[in-house]
C-alpha cells in the first residue's frame, strides 16, 4: 500500500464442488479456481472450519483481526467455529461478542457505508485499493444499486439469480465495523 491511512480490500472466495459442478458459470469459476482465485470445498454443504483455517493463517502473517462482520441470516455455522476458534485462544465471552458483528443486510444498514465506498472508490486520489482479484470486477459487474420505496436510502443487490457479489457484502461488512471500531485499532 503507497499511502498511509488508506484502505486494501482482497479478498478469499470459495464454491462448493456441488455448485461448481452446477453452475452456469462453470467455464468462469474453472479459470478461477486454476489461478488460484477461487477454493473449492468438497461436496455439498460449506464446511465452515475452512474460514477458520483461512483466519488462522492470516493471523501467522500478522494481520490483527479486530472484528468480524456478518449476515446474521445465514452464518450461523462459521460465526459458531469462529467463536471456537476465539475461545481457543483464550478469548472470554465478552470480547468473542464484542469481536462478532452481525450486519443487517438492509437499506437502513448499507446506506451509508455504500456512500463511503462509493465515495472511498471514486475520489480522485481513491482511499481504496483492491487485490487484482479477477472476483472484484465480476462482483461489480453483478452488482446493482436500489434504493427504498421513498428513494432515500440504498443497497447493493445482485443482478440476477445466477450472479454473486458476495465480496462486496464482505467489503460493506468490514466497512460497518471499521465504524465501529474506533479506538480499538492499531498501527
Amino acid at each position: 500500500l503507497e499511502m498511509k491511512d488508506r484502505f486494501f480490500a482482497d479478498t478469499i472466495a470459495w464454491i462448493t464442488e456441488d455448485a461448481l459442478t452446477n453452475s452456469p458459470n462453470k467455464a468462469l469459476y474453472d479459470i478461477w479456481v486454476e489461478q488460484g482465485w477461487l477454493k473449492v470445498c468438497p461436496g455439498e454443504v460449506f464446511d465452515a472450519s475452512l474460514a477458520v483455517n483461512e483466519l488462522m493463517q492470516l493471523t501467522q502473517h500478522g494481520i490483527n483481526l479486530i472484528m468480524f462482520g456478518y449476515d446474521p441470516a445465514q452464518s450461523k455455522d462459521p460465526i459458531n467455529n469462529i467463536k471456537a476458534w476465539l475461545q481457543s485462544l483464550g478469548q472470554n465471552a465478552e470480547t468473542i461478542k464484542s469481536m462478532l458483528v452481525p450486519v443487517a443486510q438492509n437499506f437502513m444498514t448499507m446506506n451509508q457505508v455504500l456512500s463511503r465506498l462509493e465515495y472511498m472508490t471514486l475520489a480522485t486520489e481513491p482511499w481504496m485499493r483492491y487485490s487484482p482479484s479477477p472476483l472484484w470486477p465480476w462482483m461489480a459487474g453483478n452488482a446493482s444499486v436500489t434504493t427504498s420505496r421513498d428513494d432515500t436510502l440504498r443497497k447493493i443487490v445482485k443482478t440476477s439469480e445466477h450472479t454473486k457479489v458476495d465480496c462486496l457484502h464482505a467489503l460493506l461488512d468490514a466497512l460497518f465495523c471499521f465504524d465501529l471500531s474506533e479506538g480499538r485499532i492499531e498501527n
